[in-house]
């Protein structure tokens, strides 16, 4: 939820005890928060307008397209908005983004976040040479590690993203494996295939895994030890030790681009 407190502290951040909050203001502020943003929109609604001078706000909307929160990865679409906010700006005064805390909130803080990301932009971060790195690690748990076929070191060279209907996902990756004393490098087809789904709005979990290296089929006991382990790590109730309440709303595949949406609350730290 790094993404979330960038955006919440970006607003934040314009909140002054002699000041108001001005739409522009907070619209350039986020704008430093992230590589590019291509539109954006932010909609403060605070009536009566003085209530600012404590810390209090009525709704924060935001609106945006093209937004690249690092580089070479585009979200399409990104939309929040936010329940009443009450903020301590004794606290706030000061602080960078980064040091922000739910020290500062004196009321709970709850906001709906809605992404969408297409296919397109999703293939072409997978040409990203960071991206591609951690990829390498993730597919490298996935492969044979045996005396008759092991993988010293991998390097994706091609990388291909397919959302398919039934909210199913198929991923396509050509590897390098270098080259070993006993072997020359040679060329690898990955293909993934596996789909999400949401359980009590939580949890997303990953189902009916398959794949093939080669055009032979993976282990299915492998494919699904790894599916279950990172379902473990899409469980959001892990969240809630840190103060912090996140349920699915959405998670669709369609029409070539993945939509997401969530309810997120955060508690004030006492």
């Amino acid at each position: 939820m790094e993404w979330l407190t960038i955006i919440i502290a970006s607003l934040l951040g314009i909140l002054t005890p002699t000041g108001l909050i001005l739409e522009k203001v907070a619209e350039d502020n986020l704008r430093r928060q992230v590589k590019e943003v291509e539109q954006l929109s932010v909609r403060i609604d605070n009536v009566p307008s003085y209530q600012v001078i404590s810390g209090k706000v009525e709704r924060i909307r935001l609106a945006s397209r093209g937004v690249y929160p690092i580089t070479d990865l585009r979200i399409d679409t990104l939309e929040l908005e936010s329940d009443r906010l009450n903020i301590d700006l004794n606290k706030l005064q000061g602080k960078e983004n980064n040091q922000i805390a739910r020290s500062i909130f004196r009321e709970p803080v709850q906001a709906a976040v809605r992404i969408v990301i297409k296919e397109e932009d999703i293939n072409r971060a997978l040409q990203s040479p960071k991206i591609k790195a951690q990829l390498q690690q993730l597919v490298k748990q996935l492969l044979p590690n045996r005396s008759d076929f092991s993988v010293p070191s991998l390097e994706i060279l091609n990388a291909n993203f397919d959302l398919q209907d039934n909210n199913r996902y198929r991923f396509q990756a050509q590897l390098q494996q270098s080259s070993t004393t006993d072997a020359p490098a040679q060329t690898l087809e990955l293909v993934l295939e596996v789909s999400l789904n949401v359980i009590r709005g939580r949890q997303i979990q990953l189902l009916q895994p398959s794949g093939s290296l080669n055009g032979r089929k993976l282990s299915t006991r492998l494919l699904n030890g790894f599916a279950e382990r990172l379902s473990e790590q899409l469980d959001l109730q892990s969240l809630e030790r840190n103060g912090i309440t996140a349920r699915v709303l959405q998670l669709k595949g369609d029409n070539n681009q993945l939509d997401f949406a969530a309810f997120v609350r955060l508690e004030p730290q006492k």
